[in-house]
């Protein structure tokens, strides 16, 4: 997949509305890596509980170890973006691990889309490219992902995506003295 040009709709009661610029789906390349590190920094920052790193353990890296793939265009570990206009406005990755015997599993991660662009469908579309892209790699037969459980609209668009729970990691993070639980979920090739 090169590129996908979507518009989505506003809001759901008028659905002749679409927002005034053409969104591009599309993987990143090597010349997106210092945007992508802006992004991922961003989602960090703003939606701190639904991931596993801190803005403040990355923020102090030189790298980000998904701007090295994208620099070096890695088949395994492949990041798209979402674009309106020049913007990048939201990111997801999947790679599929490097151990022989998992190399039949890919797994989706980093799923971020600025809060002014949430619930318009561009979240769906995004993750949606990336399942199509992990998917036309025909060894790649699962997919996983992991989502906090009180993220409700990420794991209602994962399960409109087919996506299915397999299993619940109770206090699987931990900031100061507070839990959250990691929902664990799959999607076999269709």
């Amino acid at each position: 997949m090169d590129e996908l040009r979507l518009s989505a709709v506003v809001n759901e009661a008028d659905r002749c509305d679409t927002i005034s610029s053409i969104v591009v789906i599309r993987k990143l390349v090597p010349g997106d890596a210092r945007a992508y590190r802006e992004v991922r920094l961003n989602a960090l920052k703003n939606d701190p509980g639904n991931y596993g790193s801190t803005y403040e353990e990355e923020s102090k890296r030189d790298k980000l170890a998904f701007e090295t793939y994208i620099e070096t265009q890695c088949p395994d570990h492949v990041v798209f973006g979402a674009f309106q206009g020049s913007d990048l406005v939201g990111i997801t990755s999947w790679f599929r691990d490097e151990r022989s015997r998992l190399r039949h599993r890919g797994k989706i991660t980093q799923v971020y889309l600025a809060s002014e662009f949430r619930g318009r469908g561009f979240s769906k579309l995004l993750v949606g490219a990336t399942i199509e892209d992990a998917f036309s790699n025909l060894e790649i037969e699962l997919l996983t992902l992991e989502v906090v459980t009180t993220n409700l609209p990420a794991v209602r668009l994962y399960e409109s995506l087919g996506f299915k729970t397999y299993g619940v990691f109770e206090r699987y993070f931990k900031t100061g003295a507070e839990y959250l639980d990691q929902r664990f979920m799959v999607l076999a090739r269709p």
